[in-house]
């Protein structure tokens, strides 16, 4: 990539910081812009996060990549099998005409499932970060009393 192309991308994503002048841009090479792109960023605030603290209601964003926690892909899993069972035309509208169907056959009872389930695996996560926090607390304090036992054997000779 050029620098204009890096610089375009790093002002694209918010990623310039404010200190940095437009003639400092031009003079920095491409493996310092592409330092800067692959900084952490803060988080993003969303206005829906705004919105939602005015009604004292908590927005709950779901890790990437654990289905297990977004209700959601449980019920894209349910919807998935039926459609694949019931697809024997292989055509776009049929599968739409499929899908509408399929996402009106999940009940509520089966949404509120779903969101137990996905609590359910947040609890456990929970659970299983706060023993594994213990054991490791209990394991660094064993090496600890293990390097002052050893030192104090040094020292009694």
């Amino acid at each position: 990539m050029r620098n204009a192309d890096v610089e375009a991308w790093l002002e694209q994503h918010e990623a310039v910081p404010e200190e940095w002048s437009a003639t400092l841009r031009q003079q920095m090479t491409v493996p310092e812009l592409r330092e800067q792109a692959v900084k952490p960023r803060p988080t993003p605030r969303y206005l829906l996060q705004d919105l939602a603290a005015r009604f004292d209601v908590a927005v709950i964003f779901s890790p990437v990549a654990q289905p297990e926690l977004n209700p959601i892909e449980m019920v894209w899993a349910t919807v998935k099998v039926a459609l694949r069972k019931a697809n024997v035309k292989f055509t776009t509208s049929s599968l739409q005409e499929l899908v509408d169907i399929e996402f009106a056959k999940v009940s509520a009872e089966a949404w509120g499932w779903y969101e137990d389930h996905a609590i359910g695996m947040e609890n456990h996560y929970m659970e299983v970060a706060a023993l594994r926090a213990e054991v490791e607390g209990i394991s660094d304090a064993q090496e600890i009393e293990m390097d002052d036992a050893e030192g104090e054997g040094v020292n009694g000779l």
